[in-house]
């Protein structure tokens, strides 16, 4: 006969949200088949309604009277301290996280501390009051807390890996023939005042001073992909106009040299305003063009150095726009950038 167990409110209420929430079946019915035994069902009642056999439904329940609601989670075995996890238990947590949360059954793309929370509670009965518990779990497994990288649905990967090809073959051939190689793009910089919520007096009115007039600073940069040197140079706004600026001012910085620059398919790259000056007896004769595949800027080595400049300032307080552009161009010019073309 089964000896049915004594629940608390507490007991009762945390194995109804087990067998509500898990995510794991064994847990729902670790759970469940403690809450029928409460109840006053036999052994052969509850194996017939989990689908377990009867001698699985008696060690179930002698281990609640043993070890209580931790009893319910399998991996929790051995560990009489809720608030720990074991190393064995460390090592299976870092081992799942390497893998997507779809992978334990949590609907989501990745890892957070709301889903890391709910995994570790449901399967291994571990609840940390502290965010910063979890932020340590996830840091040790490898991971970090960053932006991902946007990318766009109609890129032809197919298309970008045979037109990566053949700007490889490009450079190789350009190079042969004494041309300098450089990687350019152009982004834009912006400074308005940010501000969020903030934990203010009730009835009282906050006020904060702001600057509301938007600030913009745009460039053309080229990274020399021989001598990892980044050239920047500021622009006006970005047009075809400005950017044969540009080029003239790269060709000074370069004289007497032949240039190849790679770079992406915005209109001015290939206005008819700038092609005019192409060619034998014009004024970029010297330099060469190499556009990359659509939808690619992960392979313009230019745009990892901006994301650098833009990092640089990204988390810092300025008090005029100007020290926002000293901070910017001094990242992306007082040292050399190791990247090539991929």
């Amino acid at each position: 006969m089964l000896q049915p167990p004594t629940l608390t409110k507490n007991e009762r209420t945390l194995l109804i949200g087990h067998v509500k929430k898990s995510g794991a079946l064994l847990i729902r019915q670790r759970a469940h088949a403690v809450i029928l035994a409460a109840d006053g069902y036999s052994a052969s009642a509850i194996a017939s309604i989990l689908f377990v056999q009867e001698k699985t439904v008696r060690a179930w329940v002698r281990a609640f009277e043993d070890a209580r609601v931790s009893s319910i989670f399998p991996r929790y075995t051995g560990n009489t301290n809720a608030s720990k996890l074991t190393t064995e238990q460390l090592a299976e947590i870092k081992d799942v996280l390497k893998k997507p949360p779809a992978d334990t059954a949590l609907p989501t793309a990745f890892w957070s501390v709301v889903h890391l929370k709910k995994y570790l509670s449901a399967t291994y009965g571990v609840v940390y009051e502290s965010d910063r518990s979890y932020h340590h779990l996830l840091a040790i497994s490898n991971l970090s807390f960053k932006l991902p990288e946007g990318f766009e649905r109609r890129r032809d990967e197919a298309l970008v890996v045979r037109r990566m090809r053949e700007i490889r073959l490009d450079i190789t051939r350009y190079r042969g023939l004494g041309y300098t190689v450089f990687a350019a793009d152009e982004c834009s910089l912006s400074f308005e005042t940010e501000y969020h919520r903030a934990w203010i007096r009730k009835g009282e009115r906050t006020l904060l001073k702001v600057n509301r007039d938007k600030r913009r600073q745009n460039y053309f940069g080229a990274l020399n992909l021989d001598t990892h040197r980044h050239e920047l140079i500021p622009l006006d706004w970005q047009n075809t106009e400005t950017i044969i600026g540009a080029l003239e001012e790269l060709s000074k910085r370069y004289p007497d040299q032949k240039l190849c620059i790679v770079w992406d398919n915005a209109r001015w790259h290939r206005a008819k305003d700038l092609r005019a000056l192409l060619g034998t007896g014009k004024q970029f004769a010297h330099i060469r063009f190499l556009w990359m595949p659509p939808y690619a800027p992960d392979h313009n080595p230019e745009e990892h150095v901006w994301k650098i400049g833009k990092e640089a300032v990204g988390n810092q307080c300025a008090a005029t726009f100007d020290e926002v552009k000293t901070m910017f161009e001094t990242a992306v010019t007082s040292r050399t950038f190791d990247y090539t073309i991929r």
